[in-house]
């Protein structure tokens, strides 16, 4: 009996360090931007190695300039704590809608240069950190502004001249393709469930089977940078 459950036991240790290992072995991701990065909070339970910096918090007028609010300028301010400063292997940014929430026609001129001047800011001390790079695009459903796909336009863009990997999340939530920015609300055929629901401000938010949608979306192009 003692050899058996000595044998038990070894097996068992051996089993835990090899699970250990196969965690450890997984890249340290840290996801950044707005209220939709902080939501997504079932992504990260079951992903210990991925570390939540998004924004719930309000976004006031002047957030362009104010650390903690999620629009592309208020981000790059807090990026070297919240990203750099954690030594990710990875990092996962995604903005628009805040900067479309605050913006007005008046403002368009101004909001669009500012918000590429935020992501060239990140992009470039998460490559002096030597931290690989992921943009997410945002639904223009998740705002009621209706300027999200301009930003859009320019994450793409960017991501496609400096060969910076792109998540379509907008395109996959709606069901859609080959746009930067599908507009409706796609399902999950198996299960019927809805993709978003409607949010208190009329806007569109992520469900969970929209956040679970987004997840298998990172892990996969999170695997093709390990």
């Amino acid at each position: 009996m003692t050899k058996r459950n000595n044998a038990t036991g070894i097996l068992t240790i051996l089993i835990l360090t090899t699970l250990t290992g196969a965690a450890q072995s997984k890249p340290k991701v840290v996801f950044i931007g707005d209220q939709f990065t902080y939501s997504r909070s079932s992504a990260f339970a079951a992903n210990p190695n991925w570390i939540n910096e998004g924004w719930s918090g309000s976004v006031p007028n002047n957030s362009h300039l104010i650390c903690g609010a999620g629009t592309s300028g208020a981000t790059a301010y807090r990026f070297k704590t919240d990203v750099i400063d954690l030594h990710p292997a990875i990092v996962h940014i995604m903005v628009g809608v805040d900067d479309a929430n605050v913006d007005d026609a008046a403002e368009e001129p101004f909001t669009f240069p500012t918000f590429l001047i935020s992501l060239q800011q990140m992009i470039k001390m998460a490559k002096a950190a030597n931290i690989q790079i992921i943009l997410g695009i945002e639904s223009p459903e998740w705002s009621d502004n209706g300027q999200v796909e301009p930003m859009n336009s320019i994450i793409a863009n960017y991501a496609a001249q400096n060969n910076i990997p792109v998540i379509n999340y907008a395109d996959a939530l709606c069901s859609c393709v080959g746009s930067t920015g599908g507009f409706g609300n796609g399902f999950n055929f198996a299960t019927l469930g809805s993709y978003m629901s409607v949010t208190p401000f009329g806007a569109l938010a992520p469900t969970p089977a929209g956040y679970a949608l987004m997840t298998q979306l990172a892990e996969a192009t999170i695997n093709t940078l390990v």
